[in-house]
């Protein structure tokens, strides 16, 4: 995943802020954390304590970047898909027909080279 410039940029000044309270003698259990749009940062201040440095996550929030050369439509069931939503439920959901379901899940799998739902949902797990 490539994170951007002004990400990094704030992921330093927390790491400073964060070097600032270790010499102030500041508690430094927890966990720090932010969001911007495409990612939720956390970072472990305990872990300094295991690997000399904090722990650094980037955990991405939107959609997997495969996901791109879907429909707008196609990625919304490809969520539910990845919910563990059968396709009644996805068409209840979505107001359209389980066979228009079933389309947009055949092309999902297509573009996506997968061969079962089960793959679509380990896309988010990943």
């Amino acid at each position: 995943m490539i994170v951007e410039h002004t990400t990094l940029e704030r992921i330093k000044a927390m790491l400073a802020a964060l070097h600032e309270q270790r010499g102030n003698g500041v508690s430094r259990g927890g966990l720090i954390s932010l969001a911007n749009g495409q990612a939720r940062i956390v970072i472990d201040r305990e872990a300094s304590d295991l690997v000399g440095q904090p722990l650094v996550v980037v955990q991405p929030t939107g959609d997997p970047i495969e996901f791109q050369v879907l429909t707008e439509r196609q990625a919304e069931v490809a969520r539910l898909v990845a919910r563990g939503l059968r396709n009644q439920e996805i068409a209840d959901e979505l107001f359209i027909s389980v066979a228009t379901v079933k389309d947009h899940v055949h092309a999902i799998l297509r573009k996506l080279h997968l061969t079962n739902r089960a793959e679509v949902a380990g896309l988010f797990l990943r």
